[in-house]
């Protein structure tokens, strides 16, 4: 049914399609990124201690707390 190929062949023919494959998608990746929109303005991402790590003290400085 399939003719013999030769193991060095064969491992030319993979080598070869996984290179096209990898430039196909880094090629797809590069087009998406310069078609992109760039982002809106948004606030500044701002971290969180996890809930085990927060103190009175650390709730006492939130920005995010009640204005006075």
């Amino acid at each position: 049914m399939f003719a013999q190929i030769s193991p060095v062949r064969a491992l030319f023919r993979g080598t070869a399609f996984l290179l096209l494959a990898s430039a196909l998608i880094v090629g797809y990746t590069a087009l998406r990124i310069r078609r992109r929109a760039a982002p809106e303005d948004k606030e500044s991402f701002r971290t969180l201690p996890s809930e085990r790590a927060a103190t009175p003290q650390g709730a006492y400085h939130d920005p995010r707390g009640e204005e006075e």
